[in-house]
């Protein structure tokens, strides 16, 4: 790493919902993911989904 760059890391957003009364869950496949879009509708409460996302595939808009 350049001495210029620093390194960001993230709190576990999940954990920290929780830690404020949130429903919430982790993402880190597929399978993960219809899981955390079925809790969320199904939920009469806020609901957080930590969606991972590789590094490599970083989404951009066009």
């Amino acid at each position: 790493m350049d001495k210029y760059q620093i390194d960001l890391i993230n709190p576990d957003f999940a954990k920290l919902a929780k830690s404020y009364g949130i429903d919430s869950m982790k993402v880190e496949s597929r399978e993960d993911l219809d899981l955390a879009i079925d809790k969320a509708f199904n939920s009469n409460h806020a609901f957080l989904a930590d969606v991972c996302v590789c590094e490599e595939n970083i989404p951009l808009p066009k």
